[in-house]
């Protein structure tokens, strides 16, 4: 399937400085792997995450990890899904869904 919108960005930052292709479907892994392990949706409502997470980042060639996982992160907040959104795990599939950093989580919600 394929999942590139409009002028999604075409090179992804790590945090480890490497460039790498973006990928939208490796965020739609991502974000169905987090659905997965809260329960809260579907791999085709991960597709459309990913979809609409490319679509806000389009204009942009270049962008860093962090500006996708907030993007994902507002998401899937916007969708209502707040325990996918707030779950964290030390899993090595968690760390790679890239979905939640619980610290960013952890500084920006109301008190």
């Amino acid at each position: 399937m394929d999942m590139t919108v409009g002028k999604a960005p075409t090179r992804l930052r790590k945090r480890d400085g490497r460039d790498m292709p973006f990928s939208t479907e490796k965020i739609a892994r991502a974000i169905a792997a987090a659905g997965r392990s809260t329960g809260e949706f579907s791999e085709q409502a991960a597709a459309t995450l990913a979809e609409a997470v490319a679509q806000q980042l389009s204009g942009e060639p270049h962008v860093e990890i962090e500006q996708v996982q907030d993007r994902v992160e507002r998401a899937l907040m916007a969708a209502g899904y707040f325990d996918t959104a707030r779950a964290t795990s030390s899993t090595a599939s968690a760390m790679r869904a890239c979905v939640v950093i619980r610290r960013r989580w952890w500084t920006s919600r109301p008190r």
